[in-house]
């Protein structure tokens, strides 16, 4: 019954959709290190020129955004850091880098930059204790030979700025996403003084999938807001 329930509850959003002009739906993951906060922009972009495509974003996509994607639970996953899956297609968007986040008025507030090592002396918010590939254990902490002292787990973005901002601990973000929170909470945002702090944002999708149209709007309207990032 359940499964019924369901597949009645999809076909109604089909049927609505395509009564309001949609003809293809994307569905978009995110990592947990990603914001949402440009979603406006991406709405905004696809009704003024894509009308025909619409977009929804998948949540609990963010410790596993790939596994989503080969599960087709999401079109397409945003996600940063290194990836490596050659039964997908990542196209990608961007260079960012990694960068350390306190609360306003942490001692951090009066330094240019932030080095591994003070960042470990901190209490470190993580969103999860797992070291990924092309993060902030790989980056800055490994080649130090460095552990955060005491390591709080809090996993979604949210909770975990929400402790940063009270407080509580530090944390390290990809710029792209810190710029976007640093709006909404109140951050002390600073540059780590290491070597191997770039980070790359890229868009992972089923291999053949990415080349329909309606994909590669999402794709360059995504470009476009990140550019205007970039730029601004």
């Amino acid at each position: 019954a359940r499964v019924i329930l369901s597949e009645l509850e999809h076909t109604e959003q089909h049927i609505a959709q395509l009564s309001a002009g949609i003809t293809h739906q994307v569905r978009i993951g995110l990592q947990v290190y990603a914001s949402a906060l440009w979603l406006p922009q991406l709405f905004a972009i696809m009704q003024q020129e894509y009308p025909q495509v619409g977009v929804q974003l998948v949540a609990d996509t963010g410790l596993h955004p790939i596994a989503a994607v080969r599960r087709h639970d999401v079109d397409m996953v945003l996600v940063s850091g290194d990836v490596i899956a050659k039964d997908l297609s990542v196209y990608p968007l961007f260079e960012d880098a990694l960068v350390a986040v306190a609360a306003a008025g942490h001692a951090w507030q009066d330094k240019d930059s932030v080095t591994p090592q003070e960042i470990s002396a901190q209490t470190y918010i993580a969103h999860h204790t797992n070291p990924e590939a092309g993060r902030e254990y790989e980056r800055l902490f490994r080649p130090h030979d460095l552990l955060p002292h005491q390591v709080i787990r809090a996993g979604v973005t949210e909770a975990v700025l929400a402790l940063v901002s009270a407080g509580q601990g530090v944390t390290v973000l990809p710029y792209w996403t810190a710029q976007y929170y640093a709006k909404v909470y109140d951050l002390c945002v600073r540059p780590v003084a290491a070597e191997q702090t770039a980070i790359s944002w890229q868009l992972v999708a089923a291999k053949g999938l990415s080349n329909e149209p309606h994909m590669q709007a999402v794709i360059d309207a995504l470009r476009s807001i990140v550019n205007a990032d970039s730029c601004s």
